[in-house]
């Protein structure tokens, strides 16, 4: 699903965003839920940030938190009950022309997919936050994309959740 959100994008860097588990669900710009059999999963927009629940299992959000010191950990590892939760997270620099291509795929890939939500911010559609999940043989998996066209900053996360 491909949204415009109802907000100004607001300029954020890739070091402000932080990492934090099982939060409650947090006011959401858009949210596509997505069950994908025994896993009921929730994608959900903040603003330039994300957050992700699986119902029963973890909630996983990626944000720039008020009052949280540690930047995007690298890597995280964790038991979720009697599964696996394991994230990791990476940054890259784009030129402005790569950046607007990757912006274009990832509305795109999102426009054609009922397992997907990206949310564009009005007046600049390079600005976006994107997520998409699906089903492993043993749980489910997903991918952020969290696109900042004034750094030309990409943020990407995976998670795997098995």
């Amino acid at each position: 699903m491909l949204t415009t959100v109802a907000v100004a994008y607001v300029d954020v860097t890739a070091a402000s965003l932080c990492l934090a588990l099982d939060l409650p669900r947090q006011e959401a710009l858009d949210v596509a839920p997505v069950d994908l059999g025994p896993f009921a999963v929730e994608l959900r927009v903040l603003g330039a940030s994300h957050q992700v629940i699986v119902e029963g299992a973890v909630s996983e959000t990626v944000a720039c938190l008020e009052g949280a010191r540690e930047p995007l950990p690298d890597r995280v590892e964790r038991l979720a009950g009697d599964l696996t939760y394991r994230f990791s997270s990476g940054v890259e620099q784009l030129a402005l022309p790569a950046l607007r291509e990757r912006a274009a795929e990832l509305r795109r890939r999102a426009a054609e997919s009922e397992h997907a939500l990206a949310a564009v911010f009005p007046g600049s559609p390079d600005a976006l936050t994107a997520l998409s999940v699906r089903r492993t043989a043993t749980g489910v998996a997903w991918t952020t994309v969290h696109l900042y066209p004034g750094t030309g900053e990409a943020v990407t996360t995976e998670s795997v959740l098995g």
